[in-house]
Parts: C-alpha cells; structure tokens; sequence
C-alpha cells in the first residue's frame, strides 16, 4: 500500500517538474499569449486561471498524498514496534515459565528450541538438546510411532513420559499442539514435573492400605493381600496358614491405665509379632482393628499341631512380660486356619475358621483363669 502511495506521489511531481521545465525551456507564458491573440475565443486571463487551478489541484493531491504515506509509515512503525513488544513478551514468558516447552520441528523430528524449565528437567545444557531428534531422547516412542505426527491423536494433559539425558524416566503432565511458526510447521510439547504428586500418589495409596498406629497393613491391605494369595496358592499347590491374634486384657488396660497405655500395648503386640516372624514364612501381617492382628504364613513343609510361630511369640512374650517395670501383662490368644491346596477354600472360609479358633483358645483362657 505504501509503495503505491509513492508511485502516485511520484507522478504527481514528476508532471509539476514536466510542466515547470517546459513552461521555463519554451517560454510558455510568451507562446500562450500569442496564441490567444490569434484565436479570440481562448483569454490569455482565463487560461492562466486555469492553469493555476489545475496546478493547486496538482499540488493538493502531492500533499494529500504524501499526509497519507506519513501516516501509514507511522502505522507501521506502530505496528511493528507493537510485534517487537509481543515477541519480546512471548520471549519472556518462553525462558521464565516453570513449565517445560520444547519446540520440534514436525517433519524432521529435531528439537529446535527448549526453555530453561525443559532444559532443568532433560538435565544437560540447551546446546546439547538443540539439533537432535526427539525419539529415543526426550520421547521414548519410536520414529514412525509419534503420537502426534504419525497417529493423529490429540495430547491434552495426558500422563507421559519424558526421557532424561541420562536415560531415566521422568512422569510428565504433557500437552502437544501442532502449528507453524516462521513457514515451518512444528509441534510445541509443554510438560509440568509429576515426580512429587506420583510420590504422593503413591504415598496415599500406602497410607490407604497401612495402619496408622502400628504401620503394618490395616484390614483392607490384608484381606487384598490374602485374597491374591490364596489364589496363587491354589495355582501352585502351596499350603498357606492364617493366625488370628487378639489380646485378652485390652479393655482392663484401657479402663484402669488409660488409652494411651492401650495404644502401647497394641504397638507391643505388633512389634512382638512381627520379630517373631521369618521373612521365609512371612507373607503378610497386619492389624484387622481394635486389638486383633492377623498374619499369613507359608511352610514348604506341612505343619504338624500349632504353628511354630506361636512357639517363637510365646516366647518372646513371656520375655517381655518378665521385665521389671512392666505395669501390665500382656496375654495374646491365637487362632489358625490351614488352606489346603488340594481342597481349597475361600478367604472368607478361613477368615470364619482362624476367628472361631481365637475365641475358642480366648474362652479356654478364661476358663483356666477362673478355674486357678
């Protein structure tokens, strides 16, 4: 637009140069009135008006033009000040950012830009990024297997996973989007850091299935535990042994010493337990609620009578009723249920069985205690 405009400028001055340069070079002034002499109808007077007419009309539209290519040359100036801004802008946001942004160009599959976050997480210097293909670097897809370029899907905060430099993985939040930029057309990937919430995640997730008191598995962990179990068990032809625990003198304890000697006496119990247990026969253990415990074993070889672990945790029981500064004894009553491969039965079977056994030795206790 702007070039026209200076053509029409040109014109413009180049007939008023034509027009002065002829007038000078011929004296046009000296043949004009001459030749208003030999015709009458043609007035020396009037055809000067006339001249002067047109040449203010010449001259105002040179003005008029060159206003107008004034302010289209100040818009522009306006314009492109305001693009150098933006750029700079988007420059600003690109290298300040906390998110990690990775520029990629989408035929060749080289990486031709990375912010300083994206930097940060791959874990190397930028000019060590720029140039190289991102399969098999920051993607662990493929060529020929891109998500984007090559499938056609559509990644909006979808869970991936970036490759660091030095070949571990990192979880990322990641976002692709495919666009042009300066006639190249590119794919820009931003990602956001998952490693701490996947911990987190993974924390809640252990917390879920884990004792607050004791930190050994709580009921729901327990019961997923065996019940996967058992059916390995079942699968391999493997005997498995349930035991139910459940401490006789709880309500005594929290009556006459306190809850807060309860807690401890149930922190013993589980402590007691589990130094009692081999990592060989030990598959799982864990507080059921209140008092009561539960642990399932394993044993290459059948057990004959009570379960030897019992043998070890009496023992270790009695021990730890022996110390002097005891304020209480701790009793436990067991009760044990047997899987056997060959005629399976359900969790919920042994459950029923190893229960019914606890309460019977409970029971019995009580008898004896009475009784002496």
């Amino acid at each position: 637009m702007i070039d026209r405009r200076r053509y029409e400028i040109f014109i413009v001055i180049a007939l008023c140069l034509t027009v002065y340069v002829l007038s000078v070079y011929f004296d046009l002034t000296e043949r004009l009135y001459r030749l208003s002499l030999r015709f009458e109808y043609l007035q020396f007077d009037e055809f000067l008006i006339f001249l002067l007419i047109a040449g203010c009309g010449l001259g105002y539209l040179g003005i008029r033009q060159m206003l107008a290519l004034r302010r289209e040359v100040a818009e522009r100036q306006r314009i492109e000040a305001a693009l150098k801004e933006s750029e700079q802008y988007a420059t600003a946001l690109f290298k300040t950012m906390q998110t990690g942004m990775v520029v990629i160009d989408r035929q060749s599959r080289c990486i031709l830009d990375v912010n300083p976050a994206a930097r940060e997480m791959i874990g190397v210097d930028r000019d060590k990024i720029i140039g190289r293909e991102c399969h098999s670097y920051i993607c662990p897809n493929t060529r020929g297997d891109c998500p984007i370029a090559d499938q056609g899907q559509i990644i909006d905060r979808s869970e991936r996973i970036l490759l660091k430099a030095d070949g571990t993985e990192m979880p990322v939040l990641k976002s692709v989007i495919a666009t042009t930029l300066r006639g190249r057309l590119c794919l820009i990937e931003t990602f956001t850091d998952l490693t701490e919430r996947k911990a987190l995640e993974e924390q809640l997730k252990e917390l879920s299935h884990t004792d607050y008191l004791t930190g050994s598995l709580n009921r729901r962990g327990f019961m997923q535990l065996a019940e996967k179990q058992i059916l390995l068990a079942e699968r391999i032809k493997c005997e498995l042994y349930l035991i139910f625990a459940d401490i006789d003198n709880m309500k005594w304890i929290n009556d006459t010493l306190g809850h807060d000697m309860g807690d401890e006496a149930i922190c013993e119990t589980a402590q007691l337990i589990c130094c009692s247990l081999r990592r060989a026969d030990l598959i799982g253990c864990g507080r059921l609620g209140g008092d009561e415990f539960a642990m399932l074993l394993t044993s290459v070889t059948r057990v004959q009578g009570e379960h030897p672990v019992l043998d070890r945790i009496k023992q270790k029981q009695r021990e730890l009723n022996a110390r002097p500064d005891r304020r209480y004894q701790l009793e436990i009553s067991f009760g044990t249920a047997r899987f056997d491969p060959e005629n399976p039965s359900t969790l919920e079977q042994l459950v029923a069985e190893a229960d019914r056994k606890m309460y019977e030795c409970k029971r019995s206790r009580k008898v004896k205690r009475g009784g002496s």
